[in-house]
């Protein structure tokens, strides 16, 4: 039996805590430009419907301040590998793949 890797599912649901952590690990000084910078980042990306809030409350925008805000990639693995090349960005190191480990 081969592993199924979690590369070829797509993208699963992540909570924004998660994407802080990960901006905070490639982005030096994350913390200078505080919450501001993660709540226009995060609104403007599921603005141009590259990622999408996975619980909507009442009101349709997005509020990056909502405690266990679940949110979801719209954007292909290709895509994303090619942004990576494009930008220099070691993609391999931030994702997890367990066939890795085999």
């Amino acid at each position: 039996s081969s592993i199924f890797s979690p590369l070829l599912s797509g993208p699963k649901p992540f909570e924004l805590s998660r994407m802080i952590a990960i901006f905070d690990h490639i982005f030096d000084n994350l913390e200078d430009h505080g919450q501001a910078v993660v709540h226009t980042l995060t609104s403007s990306l599921v603005s141009l419907k590259l990622l999408s809030q996975m619980e909507r409350s009442s009101n349709s925008k997005v509020d990056c301040f909502q405690r266990g805000l679940k949110l979801s990639c719209n954007v292909g693995y290709q895509d994303v590998q090619k942004l990576a090349k494009s930008l220099d960005f070691s993609l391999q190191n931030f994702l997890y793949d367990p066939e890795a480990e085999l």
